[in-house]
C-alpha cells in the first residue's frame, strides 16, 4: 500500500473532524522546485496528493495548496522545515535529522516530539491531541475554531508565553496568522 493510501486511509478511521484540502500542481511544482523530497516518503505522499491536512480546525499540516509548504518555509526561514502548524502559533518542525519538534507558544523554545514525520501524521490524526492541547482550551472552542478562516489564528492576551492565567482566562483575538508567529520571532530575538 502506499504511503497516501495509508494517510487516507487513516483519516478515513479516525474519529477526528479532518479535512483534506485541493492540490494545486502550481504550489507542487514549487514544492520540488525549492525543496529536496525523497521519493517514497510520507512528507513526499503529503505533498503530492494534497493542499494541506486540517485536524480538527486546530492542526494545519501544510501541502501543495491552500497550506501551501513551500509559501511558508520561505517567509518564515528561521525555523528550519515548517510542516505544520496550530491555530495557537504553535509550529510543527521537521529537524535536519528527520526528527519533529513543536515550537511551542507557551514558552517559544523548539522541544522534541521524539516522533519522525509519519508518526507526526499518525499522532495528529488518530493520536491523542486532546491531552496535548488541553491546557489550552476553553469553553466552546470548537465553535469558535471553525469559525477561522486558513490564515488566521487566535492571539492570547496576555501572550501564552507570559505568566498568566489559564489559557480560558485570558482574552482572545482572531488575527492573521503571520502576525502570530511574527510576534513570536520578535520576542525570541
Amino acid at each position: 500500500m502506499e504511503k497516501w493510501q495509508i494517510i487516507e486511509e487513516m483519516i478515513k478511521n479516525s474519529d477526528k473532524n479532518i479535512r483534506i484540502l485541493p492540490y494545486s500542481k502550481y504550489a507542487y511544482y514549487d514544492v520540488i522546485g525549492n525543496f529536496k523530497l525523497t521519493e517514497g516518503t510520507t512528507i513526499e505522499a503529503v505533498m503530492k496528493n494534497c493542499g494541506g491536512i486540517i485536524v480538527d480546525d486546530r492542526i494545519r499540516i501544510y501541502g501543495s495548496g491552500e497550506m501551501n509548504f513551500a509559501a511558508i518555509n520561505n517567509e518564515f526561514p528561521e525555523f528550519g522545515t515548517l510542516v505544520g502548524e496550530d491555530i495557537l502559533g504553535g509550529l510543527f518542525v521537521m529537524e535536519d535529522n528527520g526528527n519533529m519538534a513543536y515550537f511551542s507558544p507557551d514558552s517559544l523554545l523548539l522541544e522534541d516530539m521524539e516522533l519522525n514525520y509519519s508518526q507526526f501524521i499518525t499522532w495528529a490524526v488518530s493520536g491523542d491531541t486532546e491531552l496535548f492541547y488541553s491546557n489550552y482550551m476553553w469553553d466552546g472552542w470548537k465553535d469558535d475554531l471553525a469559525k477561522i478562516d486558513l490564515n488566521e489564528g487566535i492571539l492570547f492576551h496576555p501572550f501564552l508565553w507570559a505568566s498568566a492565567d489559564k489559557a480560558d482566562k485570558r482574552e482572545r483575538k482572531i488575527v492573521p496568522m503571520s502576525e502570530i508567529i511574527g510576534l513570536e520571532l520578535e520576542f525570541v530575538k
